[in-house]
């Protein structure tokens, strides 16, 4: 076993210990005997273990050890794998127990779209232990994109080189996807949606404007509304949207803001985390829309369209 990197011990008086600091993640466990606290120093000094040797250092102590281990493991702070460091951490943190991790590594996450924040996202994903992705981007890399590509790279196809940028395996796994994403300008592309909802695919769009970025809603075919539910009642707010739209489909793409990128994708990663792990999912018809001149993102919700069909409404 081992401490999910970034837990911290602090002991109070009367038999007290509290796990972590922050006020979401962080508890109190009351009662402890001095041989609790003994447990408990000698797991955080050694930060991995093997549970026959914790029990022959307190041979008389076993009841005290299952306890000890039992509160760690309901902090969801211990984990029988090697947790990555760095800027993920808080992801294991929060979903630190062994099911959610299996979860990510077996899951086989499809992205479209390797321009910065592309990349950016795609980061994430592997620093949170997603290792299986199809990357999908015929555009070449230029001198715009060498925030996250190499001088050397400028020029090539971002799909060819990307895999280098982000240290995964290029040969594709052979079993079936289970999110696809999308990073695109102004508007979701439909022929990526009606693809997804043909083969049945769960589809979280990510739309760059001029000074913000909207990430989702998550469409689930035959669960939530789909992107023509989408397309209708924007139709429904402005009658002139169907033409809006077509000009835009031939609109150049648009560079999304460094920081502003940073935060969008943290809470993609966020989502898509909890979406794998079976926890509830803020994105499931709401989008949420960041822009630099407010520091709380906008929530849009979307319901089935009456129009539609795709869900019985």
């Amino acid at each position: 076993m081992r401490l999910i990197n970034g837990s911290v011990l602090l002991l109070r008086s009367g038999g007290k210990a509290q796990f972590g600091t922050g006020e979401r993640n962080g508890f109190l466990v009351k009662g402890l005997t001095p041989a609790h606290i003994a447990i408990l120093k000698w797991i955080f000094e050694k930060q991995n273990w093997y549970n026959s040797h914790l029990e022959r250092r307190f041979p008389e102590n076993k009841k005290e050890v299952a306890e000890i281990l039992k509160v760690l493991s309901d902090g969801g702070l211990t984990a029988k794998h090697q947790v990555p460091d760095g800027d993920c951490a808080c992801a294991f943190h929060l979903y630190g127990s062994d099911a959610p991790i299996k979860a990510r590594k077996e899951a086989l996450i499809g992205i479209s779209g390797l321009g910065p924040l592309g990349i950016s996202l795609s980061r994430k994903l592997v620093a949170c232990g997603i290792k299986s992705l199809i990357l999908r981007d015929h555009e070449q890399v230029k001198t715009r994109d060498l925030c996250v590509y190499s001088d050397e790279q400028l020029g090539a196809v971002r799909q060819d080189v990307a895999p280098l940028v982000l240290g995964v395996n290029k040969q594709l796994p052979n079993r079936s996807v289970t999110l696809e994403i999308a990073i695109c300008s102004y508007l979701t592309n439909p022929t990526w949606a009606e693809a997804c909802i043909k083969q049945g695919l769960p589809h979280l769009p990510i739309i760059k404007r001029e000074t913000e970025i909207e990430v989702g809603p998550l469409f689930i075919p035959g669960r939530t509304c789909c992107l023509h539910c989408q397309h209708l009642a924007k139709r429904d707010v402005d009658p002139e949207w169907p033409q809006l739209a077509a000009q835009l489909t031939g609109t150049d793409p648009v560079m999304a803001d460094t920081s502003l990128s940073e935060y969008a994708t943290a809470f993609a990663v966020r989502e898509i985390l909890s979406y794998l792990a079976g926890l509830p999912v803020s994105l499931v018809g709401a989008s949420w829309v960041f822009n630099p001149a407010d520091p709380l993102p906008q929530v849009r919700q979307w319901l089935p369209h009456p129009q539609c069909g795709c869900v019985s409404c």
